[in-house]
């Protein structure tokens, strides 16, 4: 297999890295807001904070074996490329959520239910694209254990979205529910749409 072998970190192992860097990311965003009930600008900026260290982690360990590599060597590509299409996604989100965005699960005082923007087009972008963001350093990895690795976070990742929706509908009741049936959970309604059901 072209690519990494031989390299200061080896593909496999920048998987292992990449997820211990994530845990990382938790505990610091947890540290950072944790018995402040902070919410908005404040949380959004703790999160991005832990978010871009995590990341300066891998891809410092990583520059050594991914020097000159990358354009010939395809997964790199596309796993770069879907990270950072979802990092995009990711920002946005955080900039469109503005005050209603918290750390953990709750709503708060004067919250809002955005509908808008990234929101008028994926009921949980944060959450899209946490799951992107770890298929594309699975994808540079080439992990075979990636593969429970997501399905475990997909699993996780879905029980969130119906605790979060649970908590929007008792708020919201009717303005969230409408907006629930007009726009998916995770994935477009536009790419939901080349699949269509089959009947009969």
């Amino acid at each position: 297999m072209a690519g990494l072998e031989g390299s200061f970190v080896s593909r496999h192992f920048l998987f292992y890295l990449f997820v211990l860097a994530v845990l990382l990311r938790h505990a610091l965003q947890f540290a950072l807001v944790r018995g402040q009930k902070k919410s908005g600008v404040s949380s959004g900026l703790a999160s991005t904070a832990a978010l871009a260290a995590c990341y300066i982690v891998v891809f410092a360990a990583a520059a050594r074996s991914l020097w000159g590599r990358a354009a010939a060597d395809i997964p790199i590509v596309l796993g770069f490329a879907l990270m950072a299409a979802f990092v995009a996604v990711r920002f946005l989100a955080l900039v469109q959520l503005g005050r209603n965005f918290s750390y953990d699960a709750r709503i708060t005082d004067g919250h809002s239910l955005v509908t808008g923007g990234i929101y008028g087009v994926t009921r949980h972008p944060l959450h899209l694209s946490f799951f992107g963001e770890v298929l594309g350093m699975a994808v540079i990895s080439m992990n075979p254990l990636a593969i429970p690795v997501l399905a475990a976070l997909l699993f996780v990742i879905l029980h969130r979205n119906r605790m979060e929706d649970r908590m929007l509908e008792e708020r919201f009741q009717d303005q969230f529910r409408e907006y629930r049936d007009r726009v998916p959970s995770m994935i477009p309604a536009a790419f939901l749409a080349r699949f269509p059901a089959r009947r009969g």
